[in-house]
């Protein structure tokens, strides 16, 4: 195994410009849509990660392989006829069992919607695992004071409403 050192270099802030050759060469099965509906579904992406500056995937290189997850996994649901003749799934959920005599099939549905939504097609499935941590709920903790320095429930330094680390009504 080669180790590579560690970069001090801070992240370098950006949004992510969609790259249809960049895209296509990543997921080489999408080669007969149109890059224009690559591009309106990259934009349908940035409805799922904000591609901005303040977005909670900082980082842009990380970013980017979010929302071609997503693109990939948007084209897929939505193109009727993809290459290699291969067609979007019909059903939500994993497959759970199939019977053959007068067909049956079950299909198990994760506890919320949108997993349901995101494990349809291997690429929204990568991009669901991928993001719990971002998901997540962070606790913000209010802000200290020291005894002498609350100026009062509209405290100019600190915005309004905080008063000994609490929210003050």
């Amino acid at each position: 195994m080669t180790v590579g050192p560690c970069s001090d270099t801070p992240v370098t802030p950006g949004v992510v410009i969609f790259g249809s050759t960049e895209f296509l060469a990543a997921y080489p099965e999408f080669t007969g849509v149109s890059t224009g509906l690559l591009q309106a579904n990259f934009n349908l992406s940035t409805i799922n990660i904000a591609n901005c500056c303040g977005s909670p995937v900082v980082d842009p290189v990380v970013r980017q392989a979010f929302l071609y997850l997503l693109t990939a996994h948007i084209t897929f649901l939505f193109t009727p006829c993809l290459a290699n003749n291969q067609q979007p799934p019909g059903i939500v959920g994993r497959v759970s069992s199939a019977s053959e005599g007068s067909v049956s099939v079950s299909t198990d549905f994760p506890s919320t919607p949108e997993a349901a939504w995101f494990n349809q097609t291997k690429y929204g499935a990568q991009f669901w695992a991928m993001t719990a941590a971002i998901r997540t709920m962070h606790y913000i903790p209010a802000p200290h004071h020291h005894c002498g320095d609350v100026l009062g429930p509209f405290d100019i330094a600190n915005g309004p409403g905080w008063n000994n680390g609490g929210w003050q009504f």
